[in-house]
């Protein structure tokens, strides 16, 4: 997956990333006490554990690089029939994550609201960027502040949802790219890998 250092992910061990994540046992069990988050991807990977290594990186990467993630599994999935409100969706996430404003964070709310976004990634990805910051009550109410996991959380709904597209059967190839993105956003890059 690349040896280029994790720059983007602050946390020191895996161990603390963890404590947020469900991993499956088997993924669980590989986990070391010494384990940096770039040592626990490169044994995830290693090993094949393509969703365990995603829902992984979902929780290491800071809120905006994970939302730019998050945008670029969904746009992978999506077609000339993907509906308008998952474009929509995709475009207000994508607007965030190159300038993450209010009005852009507030955009993507919209966008994440619209009946049926949520049955795509996109809508997740959308709705991501609105759990960033800010808050959660409309803008003329008292403050109500995101909880820290959500973003992570809405990225892990876009990258699951985006890996068992059509066909299906290729969730652990789709899988694999999403992580070989990340692991790029992870070491400073922008998920193409160049």
């Amino acid at each position: 997956m690349g040896n280029r250092p994790f720059v983007k992910i602050t946390a020191p061990t895996a161990v603390e990333v963890c404590a947020h994540v469900e991993l499956d046992e088997p993924a669980s069990a590989m986990l070391r006490p010494e384990h940096t988050p770039q040592d626990y991807v490169a044994a995830l990977t290693g090993a094949q554990h393509w969703r365990a290594a995603a829902l992984f990186l979902a929780f290491a990467l800071p809120a905006r690089e994970a939302v730019w993630w998050g945008c670029l599994c969904a746009r992978s999935v999506m077609t000339a029939e993907s509906p308008p409100m998952a474009l929509a969706a995709l475009q207000s996430a994508e607007a965030w994550a190159y300038a993450p404003t209010e009005e852009n964070r507030r955009s993507a709310e919209a966008a994440a609201m619209t009946d049926g976004a949520l049955e795509h990634a996109a809508g997740w990805a959308a709705m991501s960027a609105f759990w960033s910051g800010g808050s959660l009550s409309p803008a003329e109410n008292p403050e109500v502040p995101p909880e820290p996991t959500l973003v992570a959380k809405a990225v892990q709904a876009a990258l699951l949802i985006a890996s068992v597209g059509d066909p299906p059967e290729q969730a652990p190839d789709r899988l694999r790219a999403f992580v070989a993105w990340g692991t790029d956003i992870a070491a400073g890059g922008d998920g193409s890998g160049s």
